[in-house]
């Protein structure tokens, strides 16, 4: 890593961060919001009980909701750029998320945090093919699907 790249792990480590800072007020907007609207607990401690068991749930989880996210990721992509491109990538994925997070907070919609993920990594892995690679229509594989497919889907 270059010394002008030496930032770039914490700066990234912070966005993870207020990714999560922010997700952490998603989660506990959705768990408190039907307890709170039903007068069944008190808002403050609803608040901090979800908090509370937020907390448990990273600690005791077995991590399949991040793997699955993980698994989204465009490694060939990771793999084969430069490290600022790589970079990028993971900014662009997170600061979307914090921005859409953020946004639909503003306007009191209910959003998941892992949906806006996972729409990231389809934004950015679509952006790259139709910015970055030579023919943007090919797709994954660069195959056409089977006609059955589309006379059994299409065509009845």
């Amino acid at each position: 890593m270059q010394p002008s790249h030496a930032f770039l792990p914490w700066l990234l480590l912070g966005i993870a961060l207020a990714f999560e800072f922010v997700n952490g007020f998603h989660d506990t907007a959705n768990a408190v919001a039907t307890v709170i609207y039903t007068h069944s607990l008190p808002p403050t401690f609803a608040v901090v009980w979800s908090g509370v068991f937020n907390f448990l749930g990273v600690l005791l989880s077995s991590g399949a909701v991040a793997y699955s996210i993980s698994t989204l990721l465009p490694v060939e992509l990771i793999l084969q750029v430069g490290l600022g491109a790589s970079f990028a990538l993971v900014f662009a994925l997170l600061i979307t998320a914090i921005i859409w997070n953020i946004g639909t907070g503003a306007l009191v919609l209910p959003a998941s945090s892992s949906h806006t993920l996972t729409g990231s990594v389809i934004g950015v892995g679509l952006a790259n093919q139709l910015f970055f690679t030579a023919s943007g229509t090919r797709g994954s594989t660069g195959r056409r699907r089977p006609r059955s497919a589309t006379r059994c889907c299409c065509h009845r």
